[in-house]
């Protein structure tokens, strides 16, 4: 006897009651429709996420329950279990899950832990539930009718069971674990499989995709299936709900630690505002596969625990407040799942055990391609398209505008629009009633029109995307041509424009005082890169959404210009590295658009050309100006804070040095050795390449102390990396710095005992160190 679940992926959109709560009912009806008795959303689905201070209004919270109100009214004929999340105030306010049955609030699960880490701030707006206090009765708002019940069980640490009415029907047990509380050392999900014995613990999450993490949730969903031998169902939040990070989506379902069913990373699974995948659960075989595998739940409680019959609306008293209990309700059997019987076979080829499983064979031996990673240039390739795609529909704009340079900053910006245009002309292709629907509105198409006009990318890509070259007398031609040719490969709008007359009159102005030839160049080129903004919005019409194109790697350096094209709208590369811009663009010549002969030949080029800001003459190059290079910014920018540490000046000195035999810091340091006279030859190459690394450090953390202040009014980027500067939502440090001369002594210091003593620390320091 089995129980069929849906585990529901929305699109949400922070404070959009009215959208969100039409797109709940729909996944509630497709789940009825398809006969399920249970249905999971993502966290916080019916507010939006990404809510914030709006928290703080007590007009959110009042807004939540007239939206269930509404949920429930549409949906009381259903014999289905409706779990959604909202913020519930009860003293404070609490992230929950609020499971309701046939139009009535069943109980509510508060979060125990919150999320703080990253561009998490949940403690700033919620309070975590002592798992300790169980639970306790919680007053409905009067919107709530229930039929003379006014409190329902408030809290955590509760499981539900399901019955089946038929004769002889099971019993499913459920569990719920919230977002965080999978990533404490102590996760809710260990304690309600061994404690409660649950057959299915599910994960309603608002989860944000970070470059090369993708795989780190269901990596840890598939290893605590298989260890309780259970299944787990994880619902997630997909796209940009408002803020500057997309929601990953990548909702799943184990059993037992085969993936049963994931949501896919593609045009047809990302693009959608809601997405549903179903299981079968048959909890006799839970039960059975658990015995052979000698996996035995402890059972801190049984039956003979007071049972709430939530069925029949029993009232709750304030007295009950024991820290476990089992919440039953009955409900109609909808759908029956025949097994399969799948013998599994042991490494001499004999037949191991004979199991159970409503799945497929390639589930239950591992092989469902859904489960294969993506490389991270596809993983850009999805994402960053999908952050466009709902900042441009949902602002109801016509298109993007980028300033083009002829480099491969912006050249990636345009790209990723026109990646953008391919997916979207695939789900025009498929009719995809939101994408007709963005047309229709913002382009006046005709409906009946939509197949002729959007008949290709570039079709798509000539309607969005406007492009322009903002020229100057320093400008080269070499530029100004691959800018041409790479948006006449795409299909875009493109226009050259020169600033020069505005240039030269604005130099006609006098300034106070004698201005020496470095504070002069400064600001010719201040000015330039200014006008370039000032140009770009005028070009726009005031009706696209005008796109950034500064790396993060620039920003993290202050290698940019207050108010000049790192100034926009919003920016999809602002939160990823160089490198990976370029192998980005590799990734499409080699992949996505092989065929493309003019798209890959242009775009080479590009991979080819040094950086130049071209705001002195075309023989400018950024990393001659920084006196640093790209690759070794991204390293550095890791090792400040990211994947490779947490550091300050002299910890960063400490992590370099020891690795400083790998990539990028060893072909710089052996082009910049020079031995001095009298010197072994070894001992010079070790005490040059000590100082030049410490000069390293000491350039890269001046210049970021130096520049922090201009992060400050950095345009919103797509959240892609650990090291990522945002002050605004991500690194938030002060503004002005001091000239942090005592950690510069001690790279000094150091790099005199590696002269010295051949090592980091002195004698007499190291015997400290070691103390310590």
């Amino acid at each position: 006897m089995s129980f069929k679940i849906a585990v529901v992926t929305l699109n949400q959109w922070a404070l959009d009651f009215e959208g969100n709560t039409r797109r709940i009912l729909e996944s509630i009806v497709a789940a009825h429709n398809s006969r399920a008795v249970y249905r999971v959303g993502p966290e916080l689905e019916i507010s939006g996420y990404s809510v914030e201070d709006g928290f703080y209004d007590e007009d959110t919270v009042f807004h939540c329950w007239r939206s269930l109100m509404d949920i429930l009214n549409q949906t009381k004929d259903y014999d289905l279990v409706i779990d959604v999340g909202m913020p519930v105030h009860f003293k404070c306010l609490y992230n929950c899950r609020v499971i309701c049955h046939k139009g009535r609030v069943l109980f509510i699960r508060a979060k125990t832990s919150l999320a703080k880490e990253g561009i998490y701030r949940e403690y700033r707006h919620f309070n975590a539930w002592p798992a300790s206090a169980g639970l306790v009765p919680y007053k409905l708002p009067s919107c709530i009718s229930q039929d003379k019940v006014e409190y329902v069980p408030f809290g955590a640490n509760f499981v539900l069971d399901l019955h089946d009415k038929s004769l002889g029907g099971s019993t499913m047990r459920i569990g719920w674990e919230i977002c965080q509380e999978l990533w404490d050392v102590k996760n809710v999900s260990s304690d309600l499989y061994d404690n409660f014995g649950c057959h299915l613990v599910v994960n309603s999450s608002g989860s944000y995709w970070e470059l090369r993490k993708l795989a780190n949730v269901s990596n840890m969903i598939q290893g605590i299936s298989l260890r309780a031998g259970a299944c787990y169902a994880f619902s997630n939040l997909v796209g940009c709900d408002g803020q500057r990070f997309v929601f990953a989506g990548k909702s799943c379902i184990f059993d037992r630690g085969n993936l049963v069913d994931m949501m896919q990373v593609d045009s047809n699974h990302l693009f959608r505002e809601m997405h549903i995948i179903y299981h079968d659960i048959d909890p006799d075989e839970i039960n059975e596969y658990q015995a052979q595998q000698a996996i035995r739940p402890q059972l801190a409680v049984n039956n003979s625990h007071l049972v709430w019959d939530l069925h029949e609306g029993v009232h709750i008293c304030a007295e009950v407040n024991s820290s476990h209990k089992i919440l039953h309700l009955s409900v109609n059997k909808r759908t029956t799942t025949a097994p399969t019987t799948i013998s599994t076979i042991n490494a001499k080829g004999g037949v191991k055990k004979s199991i159970s499983h409503s799945m497929s064979l390639e589930h239950a031996i591992g092989l469902n391609p859904k489960s294969a990673p993506l490389r991270f240039e596809e993983e850009i390739n999805c994402y960053v398209s999908l952050w466009l795609w709902d900042y441009l529909r949902r602002s109801n704009m016509r298109g993007f505008m980028v300033p083009l340079s002829g480099g491969l900053d912006s050249c990636v910006v345009a790209v990723l629009v026109y990646c953008l245009c391919n997916h979207l002309h695939k789900m025009v292709t498929k009719s995809d009633k939101i994408v007709l629907a963005y047309f229709h509105s913002c382009h006046d198409i005709p409906m009946e029109e939509m197949q002729t006009r959007l008949a290709s990318p570039e079709h798509i890509c000539k309607m969005i995307l406007k492009c322009c070259y903002l020229s100057t007398r320093f400008s080269g031609q070499a530029t100004q041509t691959r800018a041409r040719r790479l948006c006449d490969s795409i299909g875009a709008n493109f226009s050259v424009e020169s600033i020069d007359d505005i240039y030269e009159q604005c130099k006609r102005i006098k300034h106070q005082g004698e201005l020496s030839q470095q504070q002069a160049t400064l600001l010719d080129q201040n000015l330039q890169a200014r006008l370039r903004m000032t140009m770009t919005y005028y070009l726009s019409e005031g009706n696209r959404v005008v796109l950034a194109t500064g790396n993060v790697d620039e920003a993290i350096m202050g290698y940019l210009t207050k108010y000049d094209c790192s100034s926009a709208d919003i920016n999809p590369i602002g939160g990823l590295c160089k490198e990976d811009l370029k192998s980005y663009l590799k990734y499409c010549c080699s992949d996505l658009f092989r065929d493309h002969k003019e798209f890959v030949s242009v775009v080479q080029e590009i991979i080819a050309a040094p950086p130049s800001a071209e705001l002195t003459g075309p023989e400018q190059n950024d990393e001659e100006d920084m006196g640093i290079t790209y690759d070794e910014i991204s390293v550095l920018g890791k090792v400040r804070r990211g994947v490779f540490g947490c550091c300050g000046p002299r910890g960063a000195f400490k992590r370099v040095w020891r690795n400083r035999n790998k990539p990028p810091f060893n072909s710089k340091i052996r082009c910049l050795r020079l031995r001095e006279e009298g010197q072994d030859k070894e001992e010079a190459d070790v005490d040059l390449m000590a100082v030049e690394l410490g000069e390293l450090i000491k350039r890269f953390y001046r210049r970021y102390i130096r520049n922090r202040h201009k992060l400050t009014v950095l345009t919103p980027a797509l959240h892609a990396e650990t090291y990522s500067p945002d002050d605004n939502r991500f690194d938030h440090r002060q503004i002005l710095f001091p000239s942090m001369s005592k950690q510069f002594d001690c790279i000094d210091e150091m790099v005199a005992n590696i002269k010295n003593y051949g090592v980091l620390y002195a004698p007499t320091q190291l015997d400290a160190v070691k103390q310590k």
